[in-house]
């Protein structure tokens, strides 16, 4: 789900599955929402609404993957906003992302991606 708040033009997407994978992560790991937030410098408020379906923007991506240690790729894919999987015989494009990503500012990117998942959303939407 995507929703729009037009007054600050801001997005705000909720992922259940998101949610319940990172609920799933603090249960098996054994640490607490608030714990998870100092690890990874969010806080818990954060926390808590990425256990209530809404997406981390980029730079907070960044933070839970290193707190979780695990790479940026995973945790982008398990949010659905990178696609399941590059490596199935497609490794130049799988080497030409990372290139790319590596010369995007966090702000171009943070756009790029929101606009994939604008995207993504309305051709969801169209197929129903």
């Amino acid at each position: 789900m995507l929703s729009m708040n037009c007054v600050t033009k801001s997005y705000t997407i909720v992922n259940m599955e998101f949610a319940d994978w990172l609920i799933n992560q603090l249960n098996v790991r054994n640490i607490s929402q608030a714990e998870l937030g100092r690890k990874s410098g969010l806080g818990r408020a954060a926390i808590s609404n990425y256990v209530n379906g809404r997406i981390p923007n980029i730079p907070a991506m960044r933070k839970l993957a290193a707190a979780l240690s695990m790479p940026e790729e995973d945790l982008l894919r398990i949010a659905g906003l990178l696609p399941p999987d590059l490596s199935d015989g497609r490794p130049y494009e799988r080497v030409q992302i990372g290139v790319m990503l590596d010369f995007i500012n966090e702000n171009d990117f943070d756009a790029m991606v929101m606009g994939l998942v604008q995207a993504r959303y309305k051709q969801k939407q169209e197929r129903k």
